[in-house]
């Protein structure tokens, strides 16, 4: 067999058949990469269930290295995490093959103002480049129509996240990480987390980040510049109050989650002599929050989600020389605007007491912001929205994907400095997969096929993949024939 060629004989009985150097299969299929494992992987395995439930086969890893799997796709679905001008030509060459985009940018629950968020995060070029663009509620989606008008269909479906947010099912799909996190730390913890890469990265340029995604313009400059000097002022002052909660709780854990792009060391460097702080950057925030007494952030996604799973979040905002930006997250928090009242706050949810109680004015804030069906997940509504549009397709690709992977590469000039995957394993994929499989009672059966490093296939079973057998067979006996492949 020549090398680099896949040799469990399962995948053959699963319906793959041979061509030179190409595989092809048959049937429906869908692309679900992944960009940050920590933020998205366990949210992206949880939407590929709904699909394998469905019927569909599934491609599923890291986004830089999926292109080279799709340019052989016909009739399939691809399912995009952003909005930016890079994925414009990509998007171009998949609806040019009859495929279906379907997009959502990760990045849209928590901005502040459409003028600052439409530059830097949409490109109106890609989004017209969509067939159907999944907004987080119904806020985000009035900011889309208002951009592109009704070019395209906007669906408030919310966000594979959200569903990981809701309490019943993160217990049930993160058990062995929440077991995990109750043996190292137990329960009530302080957990901080942290939004600092501008100030902790040297080699991060927030500036050609914002470019290289939808080009540069005097209000994104102007805008980028803004949040680099709040973010340089609001830091130090971030780092003081974490420092007066060590001192005041000694006897209290406190976990810091710092964000994916930031480096540990960093931190580590920081915070020394704080004994009672530790530094964790496991798993996605999801079971850490299960097990948190509150929530300290400055503007972080995760007040957001921590309001959302019903645990309490406090949002630091201390004086500063161009006054505090508010955002999203801050406004569905309780507001600490300096030190002491900060402390008070943490106190007050270390003795379990309910320090947001009932407020309306937050919830109706929840409910504008991200989209939920009392009845259907977001999962479950957006695999819908994509099965009314596909029936079955094929997808055929090559075995040597080195020059491939190169064009990826080089499309995506984001990679180098601004995305940490960290790295996924056939077992870690098969576990993570069943766990939620199990948690939420499907039934459907599939075959792991590992492509790659962090690239894996789906085969689901029942799909047309099977009736393949024999075909291939017959090829097979043919190529050993004529010496063409060892036997």
């Amino acid at each position: 067999m020549e090398a680099g060629l896949p040799t469990d004989s399962s995948v053959c009985r699963a319906g793959w058949r041979r061509s030179s150097m190409l595989w092809t299969i048959s049937g429906k299929i869908v692309f679900i990469p992944v960009e940050i494992k920590n933020r998205e992987w366990t949210a992206k395995v949880l939407l590929a269930n709904y699909f394998l439930s469905k019927g569909y086969s599934v491609f599923l890893g890291m986004l830089w290295n999926m292109d080279a799997y799709t340019k052989g796709a016909r009739h399939s679905c691809y399912v995009a995490k952003s909005l930016y001008r890079s994925s414009e030509k990509l998007f171009r060459e998949l609806r040019g093959h009859d495929n279906y985009v379907i997009a959502w940018d990760e990045e849209g629950l928590i901005y502040d103002t459409d003028e600052h968020y439409v530059p830097q995060q949409l490109y109106k070029e890609t989004l017209l480049q969509c067939d159907t663009i999944v907004a987080w509620g119904d806020r985000h989606k009035k900011t889309i129509d208002s951009f592109i008008g009704n070019a395209v269909p906007v669906l408030s479906l919310g966000n594979p996240r959200i569903d990981l947010l809701n309490r019943s099912m993160a217990e049930k799909i993160y058990a062995e990480e929440s077991a995990y996190i109750q043996e190292k730390y137990g329960s009530g913890y302080i957990l901080v987390n942290s939004n600092f890469v501008l100030v902790l990265r040297e080699d991060y340029d927030y500036l050609e980040a914002i470019s290289s995604m939808n080009g540069e313009t005097a209000e994104s400059t102007a805008a980028a510049n803004e949040y680099i000097r709040f973010q340089q002022a609001l830091f130090p002052r971030f780092l003081a109050a974490i420092q007066r909660l060590s001192k005041e709780f000694p006897d209290k854990k406190i976990i810091l989650r710092p964000h994916p792009q930031e480096r540990v060391e960093e931190w580590q460097r920081r915070i020394a002599g704080c004994t009672n702080v530790f530094i964790e950057k496991d798993f996605s925030v999801n079971p850490w929050l299960l097990h948190a007494a509150c929530v300290v952030h400055s503007g972080c996604t995760t007040g957001m989600e921590a309001v959302i799973m019903g645990k309490p979040a406090l949002s630091y905002q201390p004086p500063l020389p161009m006054g505090y930006m508010d955002t999203v997250p801050d406004s569905v928090s309780q507001i600490a605007r300096d030190e002491e009242s900060l402390l008070s706050l943490v106190r007050r949810c270390l003795a379990g007491e309910d320090v947001a109680g009932a407020d309306a004015q937050k919830k109706q804030l929840i409910a504008y912001y991200v989209s939920a069906d009392g009845n259907k997940s977001c999962c479950e509504r957006i695999a819908a929205a994509v099965d009314s549009h596909l029936s079955s397709g094929s997808c055929t690709f090559p075995y040597s994907f080195s020059a491939h992977l190169r064009d990826s590469l080089r499309r995506s000039s984001q990679q180098d400095f601004n995305v940490e995957f960290a790295h996924v394993t056939m077992d870690e994929c098969r576990r993570d997969l069943e766990r939620i499989k199990k948690a939420l009672g499907f039934s459907y059966s599939c075959r792991f096929v590992r492509l790659e490093d962090n690239e894996f296939l789906l085969l689901n079973k029942d799909t047309k993949l099977s009736r393949q057998v024999e075909k291939l067979e017959k090829l097979r006996r043919a190529l050993r024939k004529k010496k063409h492949v060892q036997p």
